[in-house]
């Protein structure tokens, strides 16, 4: 693999993308890092979701791009010239009292993110080493209320920094989709971009996922059904992630590539009652 591109994936709706069945207080918890606990969806979720994808939209080659679907024989196995990443988290969504929502990141997530944009041959975002004159670094003191900006029932203290601000401006260029639906939601994240310690970010995305009770009707009776009630967690709606894909330069591999950019495809569980659709952004 000789070329990679790098990707944004906007959550358009809450996101379950499972990691099976847990012993704790969550039944079905969403897939994460085993050393940072942060949200991902691992690259074989991806892989088969955007496959899936190409499948509906009949997409050409998806055997060369993808694999071959049918290996019964070994002389068909064959991998596909598409390699992906795992999707990582660059901005995550909490409610705030000054407005309706902010995006906290940290240093550690830009640092990685830095990481996967070289990896395209493109310049890093930011040389970027915060300094932390407060317990948050904020985009705009509009998502400020007297020196102090709120993820949730926390009041963290806070001060604007060009850097954030900067950054904001960045995933509102090239994160967010480019249709002009949009619009508010890339004025409102430069806005309300808060950047917190790394202690504090994991903290936040292990505790402040949307987490739901779901139950199983009996069709014949009308209710719940012994037993059928279980915990389930999801990734906000507006989670900003991102993955890279690498290929050796071919004219089938650039045009999908070329293709997918700004197309909304599906990841993970719970499609029929609206949720995992993502919209992809290609960083250019």
């Amino acid at each position: 693999m000789n070329k990679f591109e790098l990707f944004h994936i906007y959550a358009e709706t809450p996101v379950h993308a499972g990691s099976g069945s847990d012993i704790g207080i969550v039944d079905l918890p969403i897939q994460r890092e085993r050393y940072t606990d942060h949200p991902v969806i691992w690259s074989s979720s991806l892989k088969g979701s955007i496959r899936d994808y190409s499948r509906k939209n009949n997409v050409k080659d998806q055997n060369f791009l993808f694999g071959p679907e049918d290996v019964s024989k070994p002389e068909d196995a064959e991998a596909g010239h598409l390699a992906f990443s795992d999707a990582k988290i660059l901005a995550f969504p909490v409610r705030s009292v000054k407005m309706p929502f902010i995006w906290i990141t940290c240093p550690m997530v830009i640092s990685k993110y830095n990481q996967a944009v070289s990896m395209t041959n493109a310049k890093a975002v930011l040389p970027f080493k915060p300094d932390f004159k407060a317990e948050a670094l904020v985009s705009s003191e509009a998502c400020m209320e007297n020196g102090e900006v709120f993820v949730e029932e926390f009041s963290l203290k806070s001060t604007k920094d060009e850097i954030v601000k900067l950054f904001a401006e960045y995933i509102a260029k090239n994160a967010i989709p480019q249709d002009q639906v949009y619009d508010y939601l890339r004025q409102h994240i430069q806005n309300a971009l808060v950047l917190v310690k790394d202690d504090l970010f994991t903290f936040f995305v292990k505790n402040l996922t949307e987490v739901n009770p779901r139950i199983r009707i009996d069709p014949k009776t009308g209710v719940v059904e012994n037993g059928a009630l279980w915990y389930e967690e999801d990734l906000p709606e507006d989670t900003i992630m991102y993955f890279t894909v690498s290929y050796d330069e071919n004219d089938k591999c650039k045009n999908f590539v070329d293709n997918f950019d700004g197309k909304r495809f599906s990841v993970g569980g719970n499609k029929t009652i609206g949720k995992g659709i993502f919209t992809a952004r290609r960083l250019k």
